[in-house]
């Protein structure tokens, strides 16, 4: 069963075109250009690996669903999974993006640069 998002969500009625790691590289660019001292920082848990590179992977901390970035900011911190148009959340990235908003972390699922940087600037990351 389906829980319900406490976390920002972007409908796929505003998505950019483009697959997923489009969209993700057009976040991180807005962000160094027009958000001041944020890092976008990835975190490659899609990525294709062997048996034993993922069993390694697992052994040093990565988690199924956890969010594709994080932004980083002096005195802040927000999580954020990227979407395509098309995409949708696994059970295990809403309950990692809900867990994050529960510990009072900001986190969200984004499938636009305006959407993301607004939301972003509205939790206190610094414009240039």
């Amino acid at each position: 069963m389906t829980q319900p998002f406490i976390f920002h969500y972007d409908a796929p009625a505003v998505a950019e075109t483009g697959d997923e790691i489009s969209i993700q590289v057009r976040i991180r660019k807005a962000i160094k250009a027009r958000l001041r001292d944020c890092e976008f920082v990835a975190v490659p848990n899609g990525t294709q690996r062997t048996a034993w590179t993922a069993l390694n992977a697992k052994r040093e901390g990565m988690k199924s669903g956890f969010p594709d970035g994080m932004i980083l900011w002096p005195g802040g911190v927000a999580f954020a999974e990227v979407k395509a148009r098309s995409g949708a959340l696994s059970d295990n990235q809403i309950d990692w993006l809900n867990r994050l908003t529960r510990m009072g972390h900001k986190a969200g699922c984004f499938r636009s640069v305006e959407t993301c940087l607004a939301w972003l600037v509205a939790n206190g990351a610094p414009v240039a």
